[in-house]
């Protein structure tokens, strides 16, 4: 039999849900800007007794990748970019995000990489995060290919 109280302190890739409860670094978004085509977040902590504020540079790569890079110091340096790690470029620490969340998620989701600040919301594409929805639309590519080939 399954143990019910060890099921229930697992997520669903059998990690301990403990794990998660205790935060390395609590950081505060002190404010976050758009310029030169990347884009800039400064964060604020408390608890380092050197330097409080960081600047990051961030970039989502696609729906699921993000690329973030801290500031070495409290200001981004200028050849800094979302993949930098290197002191030359004003950085010390380069971050690859993928999101996990949206496996098991049927409802769709709405991606704006946050060029266009005048868009219309109703304008944006729906992007399905479940593969159940692909598996059907692919079907009927195949049916329609078949379906043609055996026409001609």
């Amino acid at each position: 039999f399954a143990d019910r109280e060890y099921c229930r302190q697992l997520d669903p890739y059998g990690t301990p849900i403990g794990v998660y409860e205790q935060p390395d670094y609590i950081y505060q978004c002190a404010g976050y800007w758009r310029e030169d085509s990347r884009s800039y977040l400064i964060t604020y902590d408390r608890d380092d007794p050197y330097i409080n504020f960081k600047c990051w540079v961030y970039e989502r790569i696609d729906l699921f990748k993000i690329y973030l890079s801290r500031s070495a110091g409290s200001f981004c340096g200028f050849n800094q970019t979302s993949q930098s790690y290197e002191a030359q470029d004003g950085a010390d620490l380069k971050i690859e995000l993928e999101e996990a969340e949206r496996i098991h998620d049927d409802c769709p989701i709405r991606y704006d990489d946050g060029r266009n600040p005048w868009q219309i919301v109703d304008e944006f594409l729906f992007y399905y995060a479940s593969a159940t929805t692909l598996i059907p639309s692919l079907f009927i590519y195949i049916f329609l290919i078949i379906l043609i080939l055996n026409f001609f």
